[in-house]
Protein backbone atom coordinates (compact mmCIF):
# COMPACT_ATOMS: atom_id res chain seq x y z
CA UNK A 1 0.00 0.00 0.00
CA UNK A 2 2.79 2.33 1.22
CA UNK A 3 4.59 1.59 -2.32
CA UNK A 4 1.82 2.10 -4.58
CA UNK A 5 1.22 5.61 -2.55
CA UNK A 6 5.14 6.71 -3.35
CA UNK A 7 4.51 5.44 -6.97
CA UNK A 8 1.34 7.90 -6.97
CA UNK A 9 3.20 10.80 -5.84
CA UNK A 10 6.20 10.42 -7.99
CA UNK A 11 4.02 9.98 -10.93
CA UNK A 12 2.24 13.22 -9.52
CA UNK A 13 5.33 15.16 -9.46
CA UNK A 14 6.61 13.91 -12.14
CA UNK A 15 3.51 15.25 -13.86
CA UNK A 16 3.79 18.64 -12.48
CA UNK A 17 7.61 18.91 -14.17
CA UNK A 18 6.06 18.61 -17.32
CA UNK A 19 3.66 20.60 -16.89
CA UNK A 20 5.92 23.40 -14.80
CA UNK A 21 8.64 22.60 -18.03
CA UNK A 22 6.29 23.57 -20.96
CA UNK A 23 4.66 26.49 -19.03
CA UNK A 24 7.92 27.71 -19.06
CA UNK A 25 8.98 27.22 -22.70
CA UNK A 26 5.09 28.91 -23.30
CA UNK A 27 5.58 31.94 -21.40
CA UNK A 28 9.49 32.26 -22.63
CA UNK A 29 8.22 31.27 -25.83
CA UNK A 30 8.44 33.84 -29.23
CA UNK A 31 7.36 37.38 -28.04
CA UNK A 32 6.73 40.73 -30.53
CA UNK A 33 8.37 43.39 -29.28
CA UNK A 34 7.78 46.56 -31.41
CA UNK A 35 4.99 46.25 -34.27
CA UNK A 36 5.83 49.19 -37.09
CA UNK A 37 2.47 49.97 -39.38
CA UNK A 38 2.15 53.74 -39.75
CA UNK A 39 -1.11 55.39 -38.94
CA UNK A 40 -1.88 56.57 -42.41
CA UNK A 41 0.11 56.89 -45.15
CA UNK A 42 -0.39 59.12 -48.74
CA UNK A 43 -2.00 57.41 -51.39
CA UNK A 44 0.66 56.49 -54.10
CA UNK A 45 3.78 56.20 -51.50
CA UNK A 46 5.36 53.52 -50.18
CA UNK A 47 5.63 51.79 -46.74
CA UNK A 48 7.00 49.72 -44.33
CA UNK A 49 5.42 47.17 -42.18
CA UNK A 50 7.75 45.62 -39.71
CA UNK A 51 6.96 43.11 -36.85
CA UNK A 52 10.28 42.74 -34.46
CA UNK A 53 9.93 40.08 -32.04
CA UNK A 54 12.78 38.31 -29.45
CA UNK A 55 12.94 34.28 -29.72
CA UNK A 56 15.20 31.71 -27.84
CA UNK A 57 17.91 30.01 -30.03
CA UNK A 58 16.46 26.60 -29.73
CA UNK A 59 13.11 28.38 -31.53
CA UNK A 60 14.63 29.11 -34.41
CA UNK A 61 14.34 26.44 -35.98
CA UNK A 62 10.28 26.32 -35.59
CA UNK A 63 9.93 30.02 -36.48
CA UNK A 64 7.19 30.86 -38.74
CA UNK A 65 6.36 34.92 -39.54
CA UNK A 66 3.07 35.46 -41.04
CA UNK A 67 1.04 38.70 -41.75
CA UNK A 68 -2.75 39.03 -41.95
CA UNK A 69 -5.41 41.66 -43.23
CA UNK A 70 -8.68 42.95 -41.39
CA UNK A 71 -8.99 39.39 -39.63
CA UNK A 72 -8.51 37.02 -42.28
CA UNK A 73 -7.47 33.70 -41.79
CA UNK A 74 -5.09 33.42 -45.10
CA UNK A 75 -2.26 35.07 -44.67
CA UNK A 76 -1.04 38.40 -47.21
CA UNK A 77 2.60 37.38 -46.43
CA UNK A 78 4.42 34.67 -45.01
CA UNK A 79 8.44 33.63 -44.46
CA UNK A 80 9.88 30.57 -42.78
CA UNK A 81 13.22 31.39 -42.09
CA UNK A 82 15.74 29.77 -44.78
CA UNK A 83 13.22 29.74 -47.53
CA UNK A 84 12.01 32.50 -49.76
CA UNK A 85 9.29 34.75 -48.44
CA UNK A 86 5.96 34.67 -50.47
CA UNK A 87 3.03 37.48 -51.15
CA UNK A 88 -0.47 36.47 -51.09
CA UNK A 89 -4.08 37.68 -52.14
CA UNK A 90 -4.22 41.67 -52.36
CA UNK A 91 -0.09 42.29 -51.87
CA UNK A 92 0.89 40.06 -54.67
CA UNK A 93 2.95 41.97 -57.22
CA UNK A 94 2.98 44.69 -54.69
CA UNK A 95 5.86 44.10 -52.12
CA UNK A 96 9.75 44.63 -52.97
CA UNK A 97 10.64 41.25 -53.30
CA UNK A 98 13.52 40.28 -50.85
CA UNK A 99 13.37 43.47 -49.18
CA UNK A 100 16.21 42.52 -45.84
CA UNK A 101 15.90 44.29 -42.31
CA UNK A 102 19.14 44.21 -40.26
CA UNK A 103 18.86 42.91 -36.74
CA UNK A 104 21.15 43.75 -34.06
CA UNK A 105 22.25 40.55 -33.44
CA UNK A 106 24.43 39.33 -36.53
CA UNK A 107 23.53 35.58 -35.26
CA UNK A 108 19.75 36.41 -35.70
CA UNK A 109 19.72 37.60 -39.30
CA UNK A 110 19.06 34.73 -40.96
CA UNK A 111 16.25 34.65 -38.94
CA UNK A 112 14.70 38.34 -38.79
CA UNK A 113 15.76 39.35 -42.36
CA UNK A 114 12.50 38.99 -43.93
CA UNK A 115 10.01 39.54 -41.46
CA UNK A 116 9.05 43.03 -42.60
CA UNK A 117 6.91 43.81 -45.97
CA UNK A 118 7.97 46.85 -48.39
CA UNK A 119 5.00 48.22 -50.42
CA UNK A 120 6.25 49.66 -53.01
CA UNK A 121 3.14 51.74 -54.18
CA UNK A 122 0.07 51.91 -51.74
CA UNK A 123 -3.55 52.50 -52.98
CA UNK A 124 -6.99 52.59 -50.86
CA UNK A 125 -7.92 48.82 -50.90
CA UNK A 126 -4.55 48.57 -49.36
CA UNK A 127 -6.04 50.53 -45.82
CA UNK A 128 -7.30 48.25 -42.86
CA UNK A 129 -5.90 46.25 -40.00
CA UNK A 130 -2.73 44.58 -40.51
CA UNK A 131 -1.99 41.37 -37.53
CA UNK A 132 1.75 40.08 -37.48
CA UNK A 133 2.24 36.56 -36.17
CA UNK A 134 5.29 34.89 -35.02
CA UNK A 135 5.09 31.58 -34.38
CA UNK A 136 7.62 28.34 -33.18
CA UNK A 137 7.17 25.12 -32.00
CA UNK A 138 6.77 26.36 -28.40
CA UNK A 139 4.23 29.24 -28.46
CA UNK A 140 3.07 31.95 -30.78
CA UNK A 141 2.36 36.03 -30.38
CA UNK A 142 0.37 38.75 -32.40
CA UNK A 143 0.03 42.14 -32.53
CA UNK A 144 -2.38 44.13 -34.66
CA UNK A 145 -2.66 48.14 -36.18
CA UNK A 146 -4.42 50.02 -38.70
CA UNK A 147 -3.01 51.57 -41.57
CA UNK A 148 -5.32 54.39 -43.07
CA UNK A 149 -4.35 55.29 -47.05
CA UNK A 150 -5.29 59.28 -47.49
CA UNK A 151 -5.48 61.08 -50.77
CA UNK A 152 -5.55 64.57 -50.17
CA UNK A 153 -8.76 66.82 -52.16
CA UNK A 154 -7.05 68.67 -55.18
CA UNK A 155 -9.39 71.36 -53.80
CA UNK A 156 -12.19 72.65 -51.13
CA UNK A 157 -14.29 75.06 -52.21
CA UNK A 158 -17.26 77.52 -50.59
CA UNK A 159 -19.74 79.28 -52.70
CA UNK A 160 -22.95 81.20 -51.24
CA UNK A 161 -26.09 81.44 -53.67
CA UNK A 162 -28.82 83.93 -52.45
CA UNK A 163 -32.99 83.12 -53.28
CA UNK A 164 -35.42 85.78 -51.83
CA UNK A 165 -34.76 85.24 -47.99
CA UNK A 166 -32.52 82.47 -48.44
CA UNK A 167 -28.81 82.13 -48.22
CA UNK A 168 -27.71 78.54 -49.62
CA UNK A 169 -23.93 77.97 -48.76
CA UNK A 170 -22.33 74.70 -49.91
CA UNK A 171 -18.95 73.06 -49.46
CA UNK A 172 -17.37 70.83 -52.37
CA UNK A 173 -14.04 69.18 -52.40
CA UNK A 174 -13.39 66.86 -55.11
CA UNK A 175 -10.71 63.74 -55.62
CA UNK A 176 -10.55 62.82 -51.62
CA UNK A 177 -10.45 59.32 -49.85
CA UNK A 178 -11.43 57.93 -47.96
CA UNK A 179 -14.76 59.75 -47.24
CA UNK A 180 -14.09 62.52 -45.30
CA UNK A 181 -16.34 65.00 -42.40
CA UNK A 182 -17.30 68.33 -44.16
CA UNK A 183 -19.01 70.42 -41.43
CA UNK A 184 -19.74 74.33 -41.73
CA UNK A 185 -18.84 76.64 -39.29
CA UNK A 186 -20.46 79.88 -38.93
CA UNK A 187 -18.67 82.62 -36.93
CA UNK A 188 -20.97 86.02 -36.11
CA UNK A 189 -17.83 88.52 -36.48
CA UNK A 190 -17.76 89.23 -33.20
CA UNK A 191 -14.95 88.95 -30.67
CA UNK A 192 -15.52 85.36 -29.60
CA UNK A 193 -14.56 83.40 -31.94
CA UNK A 194 -16.26 79.64 -31.18
CA UNK A 195 -18.56 79.51 -34.23
CA UNK A 196 -21.83 77.40 -34.54
CA UNK A 197 -21.08 74.10 -36.16
CA UNK A 198 -23.29 72.45 -38.64
CA UNK A 199 -23.71 68.97 -40.12
CA UNK A 200 -24.62 69.49 -43.87
CA UNK A 201 -27.23 67.84 -46.15
CA UNK A 202 -25.24 65.57 -48.70
CA UNK A 203 -25.79 67.29 -51.91
CA UNK A 204 -23.72 64.68 -53.82
CA UNK A 205 -21.13 61.96 -53.18
CA UNK A 206 -19.65 60.74 -56.72
CA UNK A 207 -16.62 58.78 -57.40
CA UNK A 208 -13.88 58.30 -59.84
CA UNK A 209 -11.83 54.96 -61.52
CA UNK A 210 -8.62 55.42 -62.37
CA UNK A 211 -7.06 52.31 -64.16
CA UNK A 212 -3.20 51.90 -63.37
CA UNK A 213 -2.15 48.44 -63.73
CA UNK A 214 -4.52 46.86 -62.80
CA UNK A 215 -5.58 48.84 -60.14
CA UNK A 216 -8.91 50.14 -60.02
CA UNK A 217 -8.13 53.88 -57.89
CA UNK A 218 -11.25 55.34 -56.12
CA UNK A 219 -11.38 58.94 -55.42
CA UNK A 220 -14.24 60.72 -54.00
CA UNK A 221 -15.76 64.08 -54.97
CA UNK A 222 -17.88 65.57 -52.05
CA UNK A 223 -20.30 68.28 -51.75
CA UNK A 224 -22.70 69.44 -48.80
CA UNK A 225 -25.02 72.19 -48.40
CA UNK A 226 -27.05 74.31 -45.43
CA UNK A 227 -29.45 76.63 -45.84
CA UNK A 228 -30.05 79.82 -43.68
CA UNK A 229 -33.39 82.41 -43.00
CA UNK A 230 -31.15 85.68 -44.39
CA UNK A 231 -33.08 87.38 -40.66
CA UNK A 232 -31.56 85.09 -38.50
CA UNK A 233 -27.57 85.70 -39.94
CA UNK A 234 -25.98 88.45 -38.20
CA UNK A 235 -24.75 91.64 -39.88
CA UNK A 236 -21.56 90.50 -40.58
CA UNK A 237 -21.18 86.63 -41.16
CA UNK A 238 -18.07 84.33 -42.00
CA UNK A 239 -18.85 81.19 -43.73
CA UNK A 240 -15.74 78.26 -43.28
CA UNK A 241 -16.27 74.78 -45.19
CA UNK A 242 -14.11 72.53 -42.37
CA UNK A 243 -12.79 69.11 -44.24
CA UNK A 244 -11.00 66.24 -42.25
CA UNK A 245 -10.16 63.17 -42.94
CA UNK A 246 -10.38 60.32 -40.30
CA UNK A 247 -7.07 58.98 -38.48
CA UNK A 248 -5.28 61.45 -40.33
CA UNK A 249 -3.55 64.71 -39.55
CA UNK A 250 -5.53 66.43 -42.86
CA UNK A 251 -7.46 69.01 -42.57
CA UNK A 252 -8.40 72.14 -45.42
CA UNK A 253 -10.42 75.02 -44.44
CA UNK A 254 -11.93 77.54 -46.92
CA UNK A 255 -13.96 80.95 -45.44
CA UNK A 256 -16.15 84.01 -46.52
CA UNK A 257 -17.96 86.73 -45.56
CA UNK A 258 -21.51 87.56 -46.11
CA UNK A 259 -23.43 90.79 -45.24
CA UNK A 260 -27.45 90.26 -45.20
CA UNK A 261 -29.15 93.23 -46.35
CA UNK A 262 -26.50 94.34 -49.10
CA UNK A 263 -27.92 94.78 -52.09
CA UNK A 264 -31.37 96.03 -50.40
CA UNK A 265 -28.98 98.39 -48.63
CA UNK A 266 -27.83 99.52 -51.80
CA UNK A 267 -30.60 99.66 -53.75
CA UNK A 268 -32.06 102.13 -51.65
CA UNK A 269 -28.32 104.56 -51.13
CA UNK A 270 -29.04 104.44 -55.16
CA UNK A 271 -32.72 105.19 -54.69
CA UNK A 272 -31.57 108.29 -52.43
CA UNK A 273 -28.84 109.41 -54.85
CA UNK A 274 -30.90 109.95 -57.53
CA UNK A 275 -34.04 111.39 -55.61
CA UNK A 276 -31.45 114.01 -54.04
CA UNK A 277 -30.03 114.88 -57.68
CA UNK A 278 -33.78 115.34 -59.14
CA UNK A 279 -34.51 118.10 -56.03
CA UNK A 280 -30.65 119.86 -57.10
CA UNK A 281 -32.29 120.03 -60.80
CA UNK A 282 -35.49 120.99 -59.61
CA UNK A 283 -34.11 123.44 -57.19
CA UNK A 284 -31.66 124.71 -59.53
CA UNK A 285 -34.44 124.60 -62.07
CA UNK A 286 -36.68 127.09 -60.42
CA UNK A 287 -33.75 129.18 -59.24
CA UNK A 288 -33.24 129.96 -63.10
CA UNK A 289 -36.94 130.73 -63.75
CA UNK A 290 -37.05 133.33 -60.93
CA UNK A 291 -33.58 134.80 -62.38
CA UNK A 292 -35.01 134.75 -65.42
CA UNK A 293 -38.13 136.84 -64.77
CA UNK A 294 -36.27 139.40 -62.42
CA UNK A 295 -34.58 140.34 -65.72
Amino acid sequence: MKMDFKYGLLHISCLVLIFCTQLIKVLEAVKISHLQVPRSVAWGSSVLLDCEYDFRPEEKKGLVIKWFKDGHRVPVYQWIPRRKPQAYGILRNKVQENYKVTSSDEDDDDYEKYRAIFIKKVTGELAGTYTCQVSSFDGEDSKSAKLTVFAKPEYLEININEKEDNINVTCEAEDVFPMPVLQLKVYDGSDDDTPEVYELNEKAVTSSEEDDNDAVELFRDIAGYKVFDEDDLPKHTVFECALSIPNTDISMTQRAEYYPGDEDDSDENSAISVSNTLIVLIVTFIGHLSYTRLL
